[in-house]
């Protein structure tokens, strides 16, 4: 039987299940919380530390909205955002762009002094690798991944530069840091 989970019970069970899980050795976690202002960011929040944030949107208003909760949430737990993903943003047709959700606009970036904006690109190639377990990625999530990990390493090296090469690794279909 399936049971729904709300509240702070939701809350407080993404932190157990993070700080009681052994992950083994991590580089970084990455948790993908539901957009908004529900129990399980705010637990999450409240009761780890948080390096940074990624926003993902669309670029249409409704989705826009959401995120501007999220991100009133994030301030408020001074959690930096380090990007702005806008997800299916285009659609490549015979390398035209065609914007599925009209035309994206800079005055959510504008509030974001140090996030970089992507625009991830609605794939078939990379919904089919998806769904089949594959190995595909568009060069948009290396270059995310790339600018989120040397934005942490900075943060955590008092800001000096920090040098290394992301890759796409297709045997271990993951992104290489060297």
């Amino acid at each position: 039987e399936l049971a729904a989970l709300r509240g702070p019970l939701a809350g407080r069970l993404a932190t157990q299940l993070l700080t009681m899980t052994d992950w083994g050795e991590l580089d970084y976690l990455v948790v993908d919380t539901p957009p908004g202002l529900g129990d399980v960011p705010i637990s999450l929040f409240r009761d780890l530390s948080v390096d940074a944030a990624v926003l993902v949107s669309t670029p249409s208003q409704l989705s826009k909205a959401d995120v501007l909760r999220g991100l009133g949430l994030l301030e408020q737990f001074h959690v930096p955002v380090l990007a702005l993903c806008r997800n299916m943003a285009y659609l490549d047709c015979n390398g035209q762009r065609i914007s599925l959700f009209g035309e994206a606009s800079d005055d959510l970036i504008e509030r974001l002094p140090q996030a970089r904006s992507f625009d991830l690109p609605f794939s078939l190639q990379l919904r089919d690798s998806n769904e089949n377990a594959g190995g595909h990625t568009d060069e948009s999530i290396v270059q995310l991944a790339d600018h989120l990990v040397r934005a942490i390493l900075r943060s955590q090296f008092d800001q000096r530069d920090v040098s290394y090469d992301a890759s796409w690794d297709e045997s271990q279909r993951t992104v290489v840091l060297r």
